[in-house]
């Protein structure tokens, strides 16, 4: 770290085992938890005016959720961990680029920003015991343009689901994570998994949530993908609340879905909901809106 970095090393600490998710069968792998990053109390900004830079705790915290969702839009970046005027914003992110701590890149010469953790990003992460080794993604280029829809739709609703909607969630596993995580993986993990414990009533819900834009034919892919996957979390939850939530385009293909998943016959329930229209901070506001109230469950499983 550069000497003009002033700011108060915290030791790094190894995650603990979550004492809820023990109750479901889920991998040792993932009963540490997700990782999310957690700027700790002790560190605190130097207050030294010869400082040319000094590193905030809310630059760490923007830091960690960039190299937790591997790539992030700039405007959901700002909404989601400055919350400031977006002038405020933009001048601190050039001071960030400029010390080599995030990637910055204009999508199509417009005012869409794409960040990216460095290298030298996840060596302050680490330094300051913000997140793990394992939970910190440091891409090596920025998302083609074909795939950029899909990540960012998945990025947001982690954070969504972080923030509590549409419940509080004890962990939630963006795909990446569990790639990463689970050796062999699956042969089908969800976009998202979110994990709650319950103490009263054991052993609390685990959610499934996949993002379907339309590129995958659903007899063919789709469908039998699903299957794969209910069957794995039929597993995992041992007997808890376990659903599969799906976001798609186009109530047309929404219904084809609730038609394909009744013929299935699953063993958890599956929600089909419709993403919203919009993009960028409007289509991400509209996301929570969407997450917002309590899902309510399709009648395709058994017993429900």
């Amino acid at each position: 770290m550069a000497a003009d970095t002033l700011i108060a090393v915290a030791p790094a600490a190894a995650r603990p085992t979550l004492p809820a998710l023990p109750g479901f069968r889920l991998p040792a792998e993932l009963l540490v938890g997700d990782g999310f990053p957690v700027v700790p109390p002790t560190v605190l900004p130097t207050a030294d005016p010869r400082a040319a830079f000094v590193l905030q705790p809310r630059d760490l915290g923007l830091l960690g959720k960039v190299g937790w969702s591997r790539e992030l839009p700039g405007e959901v970046a700002h909404r989601e961990t400055f919350r400031t005027a977006a002038s405020v914003f933009s001048r601190r992110l050039g001071i960030l680029q400029a010390q080599h701590l995030v990637h910055v890149q204009r999508y199509l010469g417009v005012a869409h920003n794409q960040l990216r953790l460095s290298t030298r990003g996840r060596d302050v992460l680490l330094d300051h015991g913000v997140m793990g080794e394992r939970d910190i993604f440091v891409p090596r280029d920025f998302l083609p343009p074909k795939d950029m829809t899909h990540h960012y739709l998945v990025a947001e609703t982690a954070l969504l689901l972080k923030a509590g909607l549409p419940f509080r969630w004890d962990a939630v596993f963006p795909s990446w994570l569990l790639q990463r995580r689970l050796r062999p993986t699956p042969a089908a993990i969800p976009d998202l998994l979110a994990v709650r414990g319950s103490p009263t009533r054991p052993p609390g819900r685990i959610w499934a949530f996949e993002i379907d834009l339309g590129g995958e034919r659903l007899k063919g892919t789709f469908l039998p993908k699903l299957g794969v996957l209910a069957g794995l979390l039929d597993g995992w939850a041992a007997g808890g609340d376990t659903r599969i939530v799906i976001l798609t385009r186009g109530v047309r293909r929404a219904e084809a879905l609730r038609m394909g998943v009744e013929a299935l016959g699953l063993p958890v329930t599956v929600v089909v909901g419709v993403l919203p229209p919009e993009t960028g901070r409007a289509g991400f506001e509209a996301l929570r809106r969407l997450l917002s109230p309590p899902a309510k469950p399709t009648s395709q499983a058994s017993g429900s």
